[in-house]
């Protein structure tokens, strides 16, 4: 397909099936995949870069080691006969099958190819990227969405580039709303990305908040992550998306997805410290779901645990910005036995609370 191309003598249909079975040839196992390892947390709780994802890939993971096999195979053909930019050039023209088809095969040819991200990027394929997220049917939406998510992973140039665009937010935010259900994960997972990088774009955020809620209360694992993700990032310092998130019953949600555990519990647990901070509607209303009687359990479960981590010190930290000039809410605490648990945990040299204590 690729030398008809050239010879500009193409067969729509056998270019859509080679498209096609170049997409699914480049796929990579999900057994291939890393985990995804999250960083520090600070007053307002840092913003953790969000795993990489495509269509079938588990979103709760980074950075693959890379395509194996005949995947490896594939990604080095694909380079060496100039395959990267055939495929842009079909996605380039209408909105047909072959387009959709193209978007598909580049998205999953950029998830485990640095080379291929940079190729795509060099030759303008932000610009193909947003124009199918304006106009493309769902599934040509969901395939751009996910092209978009994995030029973004490990390519700072490629988060400052998005974040720069003015249409980046309104088109994310609009996927978080009406995207299907791997587009709205993908949408929001790239607000968290992108809000780590600008806090210009934080502006936007309020209005995808709603939405965000929703993935927290009925999305997979792998939504509801992102979801937190992006509530983490993008309530730090900003009004407008702690009040929007407690409008739309935000802080219930983060509460008991943070209940839930696994790594959507650390991302809602990082939100919920950040939502609270100088807010006293999000700190009376966690306070009044039971994020009190969470955090301290967590302090106590996790108390000297190798894999304590974040999770451990977001709860300190929760507790702290939850009480932070609130007499009520320092009440409720006192009355949960939150005093004595963190004595207890002051006197111990393993209590893991030197990254805290450092904060203060």
């Amino acid at each position: 397909a690729f030398e008809r191309y050239r010879a500009q003598e193409p067969n729509p249909e056998m270019q859509e099936n080679a498209a096609n079975a170049l997409a699914n040839l480049i796929k990579i196992p999900a057994k291939d995949l890393v985990p995804h390892t999250l960083q520090n947390a600070h007053r307002e709780i840092n913003n953790a870069n969000p795993a990489a994802s495509k269509i079938n890939r588990d979103p709760a993971s980074e950075d693959a080691t890379g395509p194996k096999g005949p995947e490896l195979e594939a990604v080095k053909q694909l380079a060496a006969q100039g395959g990267m930019e055939i495929l842009m050039d079909m996605m380039r023209h209408g909105l047909t099958r072959l387009t959709e088809a193209a978007t598909a095969a580049v998205a999953n040819a950029m998830e485990g190819s640095k080379e291929n991200r940079e190729v795509f990027e060099r030759n303008g394929g932000l610009e193909i990227l947003f124009r199918l997220l304006k106009v493309g049917d769902p599934r040509m939406q969901e395939n751009a969405m996910t092209a978009l998510w994995n030029l973004l992973v490990d390519s700072e140039e490629a988060s400052v580039a998005v974040a720069s665009r003015k249409d980046c937010m309104p088109s994310l935010v609009q996927q978080v709303l009406t995207g299907t259900q791997v587009g709205q994960e993908l949408a929001a997972g790239a607000i968290w990305k992108v809000c780590s990088r600008d806090a210009s774009v934080k502006d936007y955020v309020a209005v995808a908040v709603p939405g965000l809620v929703q993935l927290l209360v009925g999305g997979s694992p792998g939504a509801q992550e992102h979801a937190a993700g992006a509530l983490r990032s993008a309530s730090i310092g900003s009004t407008a998306n702690k009040e929007a998130l407690f409008r739309c019953g935000g802080i219930q949600a983060l509460v008991a997805v943070a209940k839930g555990g696994g790594k959507a519990a650390e991302q809602a647990c990082a939100a919920l410290v950040n939502a609270c901070t100088n807010s006293e509607q999000n700190q009376t209303a966690a306070a009044g779901n039971g994020a009190i009687q969470l955090l301290l359990s967590v302090l106590v479960e996790m108390q000297g645990k190798p894999q304590a981590g974040e999770m451990f010190e977001c709860a300190a930290t929760g507790l702290r910005n939850l009480c932070d000039n609130n007499a009520k809410v320092q009440l409720r605490l006192g009355e949960a036995g939150g005093v004595e648990t963190l004595v207890k945990l002051l006197g111990k040299d393993d209590a893991g609370l030197d990254e805290v204590r450092m904060r203060e």
